[in-house]
């Protein structure tokens, strides 16, 4: 008669072999960790125990979490059609952008004298391209730079600013004097005003035709809002002909007052009321304006300066 073998028996053998080898296995991690931890030496020993003897059960809950996972997950779209890059050549047609006056401010190009003359006269040009206020006052400075042909250069950018400033008024004025309607004079005394202003804003002029260019432009600006009172550029141009004044208190006036017209985009408003504020002292005002306005964050300029505000608490007395 041929012996039956029970299929239990196999799978006990196989687990007394197992068991065995994880002892054997615990042994030997507990010969090479017993110096380092005497004090824990039965623990050593039962972790690497328990470790090995879980392992085939941590291997079955693996393979089946691993299973799960690969028919439920979601690939992205292949990208059959890929272009190969030669990254050689791809640096050398990179366009390499280099700073063509040398690092530092442009104002230092002009207080050197080791700077060469053709260097000068083309950061000059590269200013009067995109003529500001700042450019025109380091332009200014130039002037009185050694060299004849920089200062040739300079002067005749300003003599050609304040040339074209002194054509467009003659324009405006005769446009003004001869029109038709009250309407084409307001509009022409708005563009005066603007005119006016330029000679101001620019310091084209010495100290006393300053002060009669800025009444020349406050004059135009009535006249103008005299026929259309809710024209918000006026508005924020007289605010602005008051600041240079000092008159704060007709300055807020206007700037509150074109705030009110104009409901949307305020945020190139909001810098004057705070120069007024502070001028006067007024801190938490300036604070409210600087931290409440949520477009203030995107002009760059004023980014910085409303998180300095916003970081400091200002004392009520």
């Amino acid at each position: 008669m041929s012996e039956v073998v029970w299929p239990g028996i196999g799978f006990l053998e196989a687990y007394v072999s197992y068991f065995f080898v994880s002892m054997v296995a615990a042994f030997v991690a507990w010969i090479f960790l017993r110096h380092r931890y005497p004090k824990e030496a039965l623990r050593v020993y039962l972790f690497f125990l328990l470790f090995n003897q879980a392992m085939p059960i941590v291997g079955v809950v693996f393979t089946v979490w691993t299973v799960w996972f690969l028919l439920h997950v979601k690939y992205h779209n292949e990208i059959h059609v890929a272009e190969v890059i030669n990254i050689e050549e791809f640096s050398l047609s990179f366009p390499q952008v280099h700073r063509i006056f040398g690092e530092g401010a442009m104002l230092m190009l002009f207080k050197e004298n080791s700077i060469s003359s053709r260097m000068k006269i083309r950061a000059l040009a590269s200013l009067a391209n995109e003529l500001s206020r700042k450019h025109l006052e380091i332009i200014k400075l130039a002037l009185a730079d050694r060299d004849d042909e920089v200062r040739l250069f300079c002067f005749s950018v300003v003599d050609k600013l304040e040339k074209r400033i002194n054509e467009q008024i003659a324009a405006e004025l005769k446009r003004f004097e001869g029109g038709q309607t009250q309407r084409e004079r307001a509009e022409a005394a708005s563009h005066l005003a603007d005119l006016y202003w330029d000679l101001v804003y620019f310091a084209l002029s010495d100290e006393v035709l300053e002060k009669f260019m800025a009444e020349e432009s406050k004059k135009f600006i009535l006249y103008s809002l005299k026929y259309d009172f809710a024209n918000v550029q006026m508005h924020i141009l007289l605010g602005k002909v008051f600041l240079y004044e000092g008159d704060y208190e007709k300055a807020a006036q206007e700037f509150v007052l074109a705030i009110e017209l104009k409901e949307d985009d305020n945020a190139f408003i909001t810098p004057y009321l705070a120069e007024i504020y502070y001028n006067r002292r007024n801190f938490i005002s300036v604070k409210s304006l600087l931290t409440k306005d949520p477009k203030i964050v995107l002009n760059p300029k004023l980014y910085y300066i409303s998180l300095m505000w916003g970081s400091h608490e200002i004392p009520t007395q």
